[in-house]
Order: C-alpha cells, then sequence, then structure tokens
C-alpha cells in the first residue's frame, strides 16, 4: 500500500536498441545513444496501484487492497491540464508532492528507458533474443489480453518490475514522433507539440519480439483514459 521508489545514480547511459529490423516494432523508434543524466533520481518499483491511487486522492476513504495498475487514466489527470515545468495544481502528483513535501512528477522517456535498462544495451531485458522475455513482463504469449497486478514476474536487475509488457507507461515527455530527442536533459520538458505525449516499454496485448527496451509511443493527453493499457509510475529528482 506504501510507494517504494529505487536510487538511479547520476551518470552517462546507453539506452534505446541497436539499429531496428524486422523483428522489431518500428514505431516510434529509440535507437540507442549515450544519455547524460545530471542528477540522481528516483523512480517507483511498481505502476502507482488502484490502491496507492485511492491513498493519494481519498485518504479518508477505507484502504483498498488492489494492487491492480492504477489504468483508465490520462496524462491531465496525473500531471494536470499543462505542460509545466512542474506538475500542475490540479493534477494527482501535485496533490502527492503536497502531502509529502516532495515534488514527484512523471518520469522522463530517458527516466525511464535508464531505469528498465539498468545499463543494459541490448534490444530486450532477455539480451539479443526476446526468449525467455515473458519471465519479466506480461506480454503477448502469457498476457491473456488483460492487465494484471504489479510485482508477479521478474524484476530487473536493478529491481524495477513490469519494466516490459502489461501496461505502457505515460512519460512526462511531449511526443516526438522521429525519435526520442538525444539532446533532452533529465528533468526538462520539451516544449508542447500538440496534445500528444510520450509512452513507452509496451503492454500485455504487444507480441513478445516488439517488447523491447526502446518501444515507445505517443499518446493525447486524454485519450488514455477510455483504455486499460495505460498506467504510471512516480519519479522524483535530486536536488
Amino acid at each position: 500500500q506504501y510507494l517504494v521508489l529505487r536510487k538511479v545514480p547520476a551518470g552517462v547511459y546507453t539506452i534505446g536498441a541497436p539499429k531496428l529490423n524486422d523483428n522489431y516494432d518500428n514505431r516510434g523508434k529509440c535507437t540507442s545513444h549515450s544519455v547524460t543524466m545530471q542528477n540522481d533520481y528516483y523512480v517507483g518499483i511498481f505502476y502507482v496501484t488502484r490502491a496507492q491511487y485511492q491513498r493519494i486522492t481519498s485518504p479518508g476513504d477505507t484502504p483498498s487492497s488492489d494492487t491492480n495498475p492504477r489504468n483508465y487514466i490520462s496524462w491531465n489527470t496525473i500531471r494536470g491540464s499543462a505542460l509545466p515545468a512542474a506538475a500542475a495544481g490540479d493534477g494527482v502528483l501535485k496533490k502527492l508532492s503536497d502531502a509529502t513535501g516532495l515534488v514527484f512528477d512523471l518520469p522522463t522517456e530517458s527516466m525511464m528507458f535508464v531505469a528498465a535498462a539498468a545499463r543494459l544495451t541490448t534490444p530486450y531485458i532477455t539480451g539479443d533474443s526476446w526468449n525467455g522475455i515473458d519471465q519479466y513482463g506480461w506480454v503477448s504469449s502469457n498476457g491473456s489480453n488483460v492487465v494484471h497486478p504489479v510485482g508477479l514476474k521478474k524484476p530487473n536487475r536493478w529491481g524495477f518490475y513490469d519494466v516490459v509488457g502489461n501496461c505502457w507507461e505515460l512519460c512526462r515527455d511531449a511526443w516526438n514522433a522521429t525519435d526520442l530527442a538525444v539532446t533532452l536533459p533529465d528533468g526538462q520538458t520539451p516544449a508542447s507539440v500538440g496534445t500528444m505525449r510520450a509512452s513507452v516499454l509496451g503492454d500485455a496485448t504487444n507480441h513478445n519480439k516488439f517488447q523491447t527496451l526502446a518501444y515507445r509511443a505517443g499518446r493525447d493527453v486524454n485519450g488514455t483514459s477510455s483504455s486499460p493499457w495505460y498506467a504510471f509510475r512516480v519519479s522524483y529528482i535530486v536536488k
């Protein structure tokens, strides 16, 4: 029922996938490149669950024990209706920040890819092949087209769970359909382009071979509220 975050140290990381071929899904690729994380930061080891979400938004209610990801939710509901440098007052993350005295936000794409890859430079969490990827996440071969409770699969080597499949991870960034902007520093949001925002790392309906550590797509700020396939983690940057 409590949020658990894990530290990612500042440093230079390689994220994205090597040159893509027919084994990969080419939509919105994140090609391999280096990114500098200028500050230590923390990311939730799980998606925010339904029980945790209730504690944030309705702390006086009878506690829930639901460990499914809090899905059917939009970017605007999570972060607020604008794209400012910090989560806006009408968003869930602002409520969490006010309650704790810490500045929580959605992770950027770079922050999530660094946490998910955990210093791997291979296309998949399982190496150069997707064989065995269903041990780490809910994907098309085992997901049964439903969302599953958090933490039932193996974590990556840094202790983050569900970093492939189950639900797309909503990120802070405005969507760049060409590629992940390689110059974007951690903790900085690019200029808004329309109403599209980034999401990464796939869901339980996506074929195993598409579930790379470079998988990304764009979604409308309100369009995910009617879909079960989008969830979120919290992040906190150490200043």
